[in-house]
């Protein structure tokens, strides 16, 4: 007797989970580069907020949708075929932290074999790292939680939240706080722009 669905359940479980993970991961990525062009002296209304959102979800949700996807397979095997030969419970749990494990992974080597800048802007501050491995680990929850069988022992969303909270109040406030006034000058180049895209910092501290 198994445990978990059939195969046809665990592919479309495995693809709603990675859709819910892609959006959340896309969000949290736009939020933390808007919050440093905020501690940069950016204003951002509502609007800019919303309008940059959307546009994230789709321009960088395909290519997060790749390297996530990548990610968050093998992890989904790689967990099931351990809970599978141990005999392991606590399904959502497990499935949680190796998609977390994974993404970290994959962004350790991606920062190791791309050029600067960061590839993905959000995980050059710890607490940018720690809040994409959160909505890694939701979506690795989730995924258990869509192919467990009902009436099986099982650990609910509360051990995901839990896990996020700990991550969350671990994460330094002043991460991604910009350095004192005297340290940089802001030079205007192009103004009239809708929203902005991305900032590349140079060797010498400077950034465009």
């Amino acid at each position: 007797m198994t445990n978990v669905v059939g195969f046809k359940g665990r592919v479309a479980a495995f693809a709603i989970a990675l859709v819910v993970g892609v959006v959340l991961g896309t969000v949290v990525q736009t939020q933390f580069n808007l919050l440093a062009l905020q501690q940069l002296g950016v204003e951002i209304g509502a609007g800019a907020r919303w309008s940059t959102t959307v546009d994230d979800l789709r321009q960088f949700a395909p290519f997060y949708a790749a390297l996530f996807g990548v990610s968050f397979l093998l992890s989904t095997l790689v967990t099931g075929l351990l809970l599978r030969v141990f005999g392991l419970g606590h399904r959502v749990l497990f499935h949680a932290f190796g998609a977390a494990v994974a993404l970290w992974v994959t962004f350790t080597l991606v920062d190791a074999l791309t050029p600067p800048p960061t590839l993905i802007a959000a995980t050059r501050t710890l607490g940018g790292v720690a809040a994409l491995l959160v909505t890694a680990a939701c979506t690795g929850g989730l995924y258990a939680r869509l192919t467990a069988v009902k009436g099986r022992p099982r650990a609910g969303y509360n051990s995901v939240a839990a896990l996020a909270l700990v991550i969350g109040l671990g994460m330094p406030a002043a991460e991604l706080r910009a350095q004192p006034s005297q340290d940089y000058q802001v030079q205007e180049v192009v103004a009239g722009l809708e929203h902005p895209w991305s900032l590349a910092f140079l060797p010498d501290g400077g950034a465009w």
